[in-house]
């Protein structure tokens, strides 16, 4: 009853949104699964009525519906994911606008459904330094901004200085951000909220320092498999040392299940040969977050995140 509730809300609304869509072509790991429903806002005025309407008829946030960024970091259960996905693919939420300018200086307003990979190429562009650490994410800015996506030459984090989020009730907020906000990986005061956009500060450079740092940044990406699908880092790094060599140490590289493999490149990334499955995926994940334990006591703490292991009522 809620989800033909929903048909008919977007129906007169004339709100974009596809049924029983394949997850293939919305996922970097070209997930074997489906969704329900995906839903594609065209401005901030559909996205508010949406989650209005989700609050108002018990759509319960990260089991009844959640939000779909690029697809990378994330898998979707084998059986296919029962909820309603909210994507912010339109060009409404992927604006990119200079905000001011000083002599070292450029704090540039960025939509959340932005990819990575076009402001990195508009920064070089720019001759403007800061997100070369971005180069192979192929995340959306969202995305990043949630999880302050990054590697060891950087992160979200060391370049965001606010955010502009939706909250569950579908209202607008503006977040003031400070680089102690942030955590490895993650950005508690997004938790619970919709990015919509960020603002970044970009220092003023020049195009023989940026591509320096862009072939640095090249030289770290060369030993991962970004030639196969694969949803990036399987596993957050344990402090002082690398999940990629304590999961190689453990001989796990080139360890196969059906189409999923450990990497035989790079022991921190899981790739697709074909048809992987996201239970196959959750055994090598298993299976290698058990061997680190037994050889070296150290708890792997995956970064993926698997969607619809909780079905929606």
């Amino acid at each position: 009853m809620k989800l033909e509730a929903l048909r008919r809300f977007v129906n007169e609304k004339n709100i974009d949104f596809k049924e029983n869509e394949s997850l293939y072509s919305w996922t970097t790991f070209h997930c074997s699964s489906s969704a329900i429903m995906i839903i594609e806002p065209s401005s901030l005025s559909e996205l508010s009525d949406l989650v209005i309407f989700f609050n108002k008829n018990q759509f319960i946030w990260k089991k009844d519906w959640d939000l779909l960024g690029n697809g990378s970091n994330v898998l979707f259960v084998d059986k296919g994911y029962k909820g309603v996905l909210v994507h912010l693919g339109h060009k409404a939420f992927s604006e990119l606008s200079v905000q001011k300018e000083t002599n070292g200086t450029c704090l540039v307003k960025i939509g959340a459904g932005l990819l990575n990979g076009k402001l990195f190429q508009w920064a070089r562009e720019k001759s403007l330094s800061g997100f070369e650490f971005a180069f192979g994410i192929p995340g959306s800015i969202g995305g990043g901004v949630r999880m302050n996506a990054g590697t060891p030459s950087g992160a979200f984090g060391n370049i965001l200085r606010n955010a502009e989020c939706m909250n569950l009730e579908g209202g607008v907020e503006h977040i003031e951000v400070s680089r102690t906000d942030f955590l490895y990986r993650d950005f508690p005061k997004v938790h619970r909220k919709i990015v919509l956009s960020c603002t970044i500060e970009l220092r003023k450079s020049n195009s023989k320092t940026i591509n320096e740092h862009i072939e640095s940044a090249k030289e770290k990406r060369r030993s991962q498999p970004l030639d196969l699908p694969n949803f990036g880092s399987v596993f957050k790094n344990p402090e002082g040392d690398y999940a990629g060599r304590m999961i190689e140490d453990c001989g796990l590289k080139g360890y196969r299940i059906g189409d999923a493999e450990i990497s035989n490149r790079h022991a921190n990334f899981i790739v697709n040969h074909g048809h992987a499955l996201t239970a196959d995926v959750q055994s090598l994940i298993n299976h290698a977050q058990h061997s680190v334990m037994q050889k070296f006591g150290v708890a792997l703490e995956p970064e993926v995140i698997v969607l619809g292991e909780h079905d929606a009522d």
